[in-house]
């Protein structure tokens, strides 16, 4: 918890990551129906977009980014929409 005014200097990381490419992206359609948005037919990660975030997790991975006692925690908050909520998932995993 942080107390204000501040008795010692915030020391978070912040890692900012997109969400693999969609198959929406992948056809270079824009689809903005929010209703559709927890579609995976439509908003859902293509073999490509998994493939990214495996790469993103093994990349954290080397930096020592959620990797318990001896890294840094990671918390990850995603969009709600299904790529990202997907991509959030494998990220996770992949460092669990």
């Amino acid at each position: 918890m942080v107390m204000f005014p501040l008795t010692h200097q915030l020391s978070n990381t912040y890692y900012l990551v997109r969400a693999g490419e969609s198959v929406d992206t992948a056809v270079d359609r824009v689809h903005t129906n929010p209703v559709d948005k927890i579609n995976t037919n439509i908003h859902g990660l293509t073999k490509t977009g998994v493939a990214q975030m495996h790469k993103i997790a093994d990349q954290l991975r080397e930096i020592k980014v959620g990797t318990g006692e001896n890294g840094r925690d990671l918390w990850i908050w995603p969009s709600q929409s299904i790529q990202c909520l997907q991509s959030a998932d494998i990220v996770a995993y992949d460092l669990s």
